[in-house]
């Protein structure tokens, strides 16, 4: 008798799992909304590079630095 009331529950249960699955199953879900496309960039004309400058323009370094001490008595 035991198992009969065992085997009446599973029964039971599987089928009420079957038909809160199936119910569940039917539900209209929400579609995600349609995304815009994304803005198209067109850079058009790149403005021109600097130039680097020319050797002769660059200012010339000095080949020797003489430098001064100064003793600074207390």
């Amino acid at each position: 008798m035991n198992s009969l009331k065992q085997f009446l529950f599973t029964l039971a249960m599987i089928v009420g799992l079957s038909i809160g699955v199936s119910a569940q199953k039917n539900d209209d879900q929400k579609k995600p909304p349609v995304k815009e496309p994304p803005p198209i960039v067109n850079p058009g004309k790149k403005p021109p590079r600097p130039t680097p400058p020319r050797e002769e323009d660059k200012p010339k370094k000095p080949q020797i630095a003489f430098t001064t001490t100064l003793n600074v008595e207390d």
